[in-house]
């Protein structure tokens, strides 16, 4: 569950993917924590200059 989707969402961000959808089914405290866990990967995401 939360493990996995928090893996899929590092790897996509790390891949340059611009953002993602999350659907837990009516379930917020599924979505915090996921968001709880990937804040630190969004926040190094964000600071990384555009590639050219």
């Amino acid at each position: 569950g939360i493990a996995y989707a928090v893996d899929q969402i590092i790897d996509l961000l790390s891949s340059g993917v611009d953002g993602v959808h999350i659907y837990t089914m009516n379930k917020p405290d599924a979505t915090r924590r996921i968001m709880e866990n990937i804040s630190c990967v969004r926040k190094a995401v964000c600071r990384k200059e555009p590639q050219r």
